[in-house]
């Protein structure tokens, strides 16, 4: 910030957000969070639950360098909006999905991975749907699940917990925006811990302006850059109007007399989650969905989420071949992490081996 001193706040935040990020390699932690998802969306209802998987990690098979999950037979994510092999019905579905499952993270939890790109997704593709919202109305701000297409959410290493003041502005941010309500807009700033001091009325215009346009609808990835051209034209446009008028306004960042690490991490994951809806070529009504998750979120109170019942055990299975490659995995994975390597994450081993004899492995090579 001393050669910039206009974007210290922002650079303030970037440094905070890079400590919050160290542990994203202590697989103990990536287990808590990705636990605390599954809970999220098993407990958010049949509506969501059923078009969004997050795979269970297994207690007492988690280590620092180790995290053993349940194993989900998927395919991966479509690399772009032309896949032959994805129709419409099922990109749209799986679009809306993701986009539902962040902002009921974001809005009413409060906790999210901040890493949703393409390759921390799989698909299970179906062409049938199995649930339907009554009269076709979703409380998820969608549209109704057509194909039954699933969505798989991996790696939790890159999460985030907002505070709750922050979470309550972030909802009411995105409604502000849906009414066009500037006044409302600035206040929620002020709870996400960014502040608009020095900034005039037709500042806070354009920050509602660029807003509107950050929460349109998604659609596929060439449209969607000929859309963000389009809007930076028109903004560069209507700056060289006013500047030849002696009219001058901050720009960027340089609005804010401060900026919150909440934030940063929630503006990653949002710009993430878009980008990914692009891919997957989806039209998605991001500001419907969004809405209704603030709408949710602000109505939350302070009781304990509902957390689900453990999963039925696992019968337990004579060894063979299949046990043996799954203890090698495991024996991998704690060689790997004493050799000063990342570490190991696998699909859980039980469905070989069974549980008890996994754990009677992690055992004996975490206390070698």
């Amino acid at each position: 910030g001393i050669g910039f001193p206009k974007q210290k706040p922002l650079f303030d935040a970037i440094i905070e957000f890079s400590k919050k990020m160290e542990p994203e390699l202590d697989f103990e932690q990536e287990g808590a969070s990705q636990r605390n998802a599954c809970n999220a969306i098993d407990s958010a209802g049949p509506e969501l639950a059923s078009r969004v998987v997050v795979p269970r990690p297994i207690e007492g098979l988690i280590t620092h360098r180790v995290l053993v999950m349940d194993y989900i037979e998927a395919k991966k994510m479509p690399a772009n909006d032309r896949d032959p092999s994805v129709t419409d019905a099922q990109r749209q579905d799986l679009a809306e999905s993701m986009c539902a499952a962040f902002a009921h993270l974001m809005l009413v939890k409060g906790e999210f991975m901040c890493d949703p790109h393409p390759g921390n997704f799989l698909v299970q593709l179906s062409r049938r749907g199995t649930f339907q919202p009554k009269e076709n109305k979703s409380n998820l701000g969608t549209g109704p699940w057509k194909t039954g297409s699933k969505l798989v959410i991996l790696d939790f290493g890159m999460s985030a917990k907002l505070k709750n003041e922050a979470r309550l502005g972030f909802c009411e941010l995105v409604l502000s925006i849906r009414d066009g309500d500037t006044k409302r807009m600035v206040r929620a700033f002020e709870r996400i811990g960014l502040r608009l001091d020095e900034a005039t009325d037709q500042d806070k215009d354009n920050v509602m302006t660029f807003m509107t346009h950050f929460y349109r609808d998604t659609a596929p990835a060439a449209e969607n850059r000929e859309k963000f051209m389009e809007y930076i034209k028109e903004v560069q446009k209507k700056r060289a109007a006013e500047e030849k008028k002696g009219i001058k306004h901050k720009n960027g960042m340089n609005i804010f007399n401060a900026v919150s690490v909440d934030w940063l991490m929630y503006n990653r994951t949002y710009s993430l989650l878009r980008g990914a809806c692009c891919i997957l070529g989806g039209r998605v009504p991001l500001l419907d969905i969004f809405c209704a998750a603030a709408t949710r979120g602000l109505a939350r109170n302070n009781q304990q989420a509902y957390l689900p019942s453990a999963p039925p055990p696992v019968k337990e299975k004579k060894s063979g071949v299949c046990a043996w490659m799954s203890m090698l995995f495991v024996v991998f994975g704690v060689l790997l992490a004493a050799a000063g390597g990342v570490g190991l994450q696998m699909a859980s081993g039980r469905h070989w081996m069974g549980k008890a004899g996994l754990e009677k492995w992690m055992a004996m090579v975490v206390s070698a």
